[in-house]
C-alpha cells in the first residue's frame, strides 16, 4: 500500500463509515502516512457515494461537510507508538522527535475536526513484554510513555479532556502472578503527571488510567510439554 490509490483499492467494497465496521493497524513507523491514506480513502468512498446519488460530483462546500462527516463517523485504532517502538522493536523510520511532532499536529487535527471515534495511538505495551520486558517492567514503560504522550500534547496547548478519548492501551497478560499489576491500571493515579490525585485529576485522565479506556491484552500461554507460544488474542472493550 504505496498510494491512496492503493489504500481506496484494498478497502474496495468496505463501508468505511458504517457503525459496525472498525479498522484498526498495528503501523508504527509510517503510521502518520497510511492513517492520511484511511481516512482520504474513506472520504473519497462518500464522496463518490454523493455522487452517485445526486448525479453529479458535490460542490466544495458540499465536499467539506462529506469530509467533516466522515471523520466523525469512522472508526479504528492506529498504533503510532514511537516511544515503544524506540524501546521494543527498533524499527523508528523519524527521529523521536519529529515523529512526536507527528503525533501532535495529528492530534490536533482530531480535536479540530471532531474524530472522536478513532483511537490516535495505541500505547503499547505488547511489544515491550515481547522484547524481554517482565509484567512490572512492561506496565512500568507503557504508563510512562503514556505520561510522555499526555505531558507532549498538553504542552502545545491541548486540554487532557479534549485528547484522552483519542488515546487506547495495549498490554500483554499471562498466566504470571505479576500481571495482576496490570489488572490494575487505575493504580498509577497516585504518581501520575505534575503530583495529580485522583481527586483534582482531569475526567478524561481519571477515565484513561481506570478501566474505562479501551483496553486490549493479548492473553499468552506457554505449555510446560513445548516451547511453541500459542496466543490468543480477545479484543477487550471494558
Amino acid at each position: 500500500v504505496c498510494t491512496l490509490d492503493d489504500a481506496k483499492e484494498l478497502y474496495a467494497g468496505f463501508d468505511l463509515c458504517a457503525p459496525n465496521v472498525s479498522v484498526s493497524m498495528t503501523i508504527n513507523g509510517p503510521a502518520p502516512i497510511i492513517l492520511a491514506f484511511y481516512m482520504n480513502a474513506a472520504i473519497d468512498q462518500q464522496a463518490e457515494a454523493f455522487a452517485a446519488k445526486q448525479g453529479r460530483a458535490p460542490n466544495p462546500a458540499e465536499w467539506s461537510d462529506i469530509r467533516d462527516r466522515t471523520l466523525a463517523q469512522v472508526r479504528g485504532t492506529v498504533q503510532a507508538d514511537i516511544l515503544k517502538e524506540d524501546q521494543g522493536q527498533n524499527t523508528c523510520i523519524f527521529s523521536i522527535e519529529f515523529a512526536l511532532r507527528m503525533m501532535g499536529d495529528i492530534q490536533e487535527y482530531f480535536i479540530r475536526k471532531q474524530v472522536r471515534n478513532y483511537y490516535s495511538v495505541s500505547i503499547s505495551g505488547y511489544h515491550i513484554a515481547e522484547a524481554g520486558a517482565n509484567p512490572v517492567s512492561q506496565l512500568a514503560f507503557t504508563l510512562a510513555n503514556g505520561f510522555t504522550y499526555v505531558e507532549y500534547y498538553r504542552s502545545r496547548g491541548m486540554a487532557v479532556d479534549e485528547f484522552a478519548r483519542n488515546l487506547s492501551f495495549f498490554f500483554s497478560n499471562g498466566l504470571d502472578a505479576e500481571y495482576t499489576v496490570i489488572g490494575r491500571v487505575d493504580t498509577p493515579l497516585a504518581f501520575s503527571p505534575g503530583g495529580t490525585t485522583r481527586s483534582t485529576c482531569p475526567t478524561s485522565i481519571t477515565l484513561a488510567f481506570s478501566r474505562l479506556f479501551h483496553l486490549t491484552r493479548s492473553f499468552q500461554f506457554w505449555p510446560l510439554s513445548s516451547p511453541t507460544r500459542i496466543i490468543v488474542s480477545p479484543g477487550l472493550t471494558v
